[in-house]
């Protein structure tokens, strides 16, 4: 994750954008706070959708379905094994009967449908290095991977406006978005109950209003 905010850092710079609302849920909540706090000249405001869990139980339990499972496919199949999974797990995703985790898993089949040439790199990579990797990212997941891997002190001190619109399952449960809600000095709870949404349609059109008036009163 730190390697994506100096990247999202860079492009800002290189595009010239200023500063700006950032703005993610899950892990891109994860990486908005860390924007905030390593790179303060480029965020006015944050949008914090559906933080992760805190409990490190839990986050390993995320670990072990999505990176950890991945890694297990490369050192014990290979890494057509690999693709074949997430090439399962994004079906799932396509049709709506994806399990736990399996939008992460199809991370690897969204990446070369969105450019075919991936799929000869991927299955070019070492699969003991591939595993190595993702074990990696498996244990960042489980110890503060909700929150970028900043300390308590170091998500205190970020002072934006923050809007935090806080999940409703396991690994995002609403508890999280309270917590981070009571660390930050200038944050404010989305209080749209999520009962009855069913669609994306939905949802953004309960959550959008509020939305739009943050935005507003944040960025000038």
């Amino acid at each position: 994750m730190e390697a994506d905010a100096n990247d999202l850092h860079a492009i800002i710079e290189q595009l010239g954008l200023g500063t700006g609302c950032i703005a993610g849920g899950s892990a891109g909540c994860a990486l908005s706070l860390l924007m905030a706090h390593r790179y303060p000249q480029n965020v006015t405001s944050i949008l914090a959708m559906k933080p992760a869990s805190t409990n490190e139980e839990i986050m390993g339990f995320l670990a072990g379905i999505t990176w950890n499972n991945l890694a297990e496919k490369a050192e014990i199949d290979s890494m057509q094994a690999v693709l074949d999974l997430s090439e399962a797990s994004y079906g799932k995703m396509k049709d709506g009967s994806a399990g736990q985790g399996e939008n992460t898993t199809a991370w690897i089949a969204r990446s070369i449908e969105a450019n075919p040439m991936n799929r000869d790199r991927l299955l070019a990579i070492n699969p003991g290095k591939f595993a190595a990797m993702l074990r990696h990212w498996g244990h960042n997941t489980k110890h503060r991977g909700s929150m970028g891997g900043l300390t308590d002190e170091e998500i205190q001190s970020i002072q934006v406006p923050v809007y935090i619109q806080a999940g409703d399952d396991l690994i995002h449960p609403r508890e999280s978005g309270i917590w981070l809600e009571q660390q930050l000095p200038n944050a404010e709870m989305c209080n749209v109950s999520q009962e009855g949404l069913t669609t994306a349609d939905d949802w953004w059109g309960k959550l959008l209003p509020g939305i739009d008036d943050f935005l507003t009163r944040t960025i000038s």
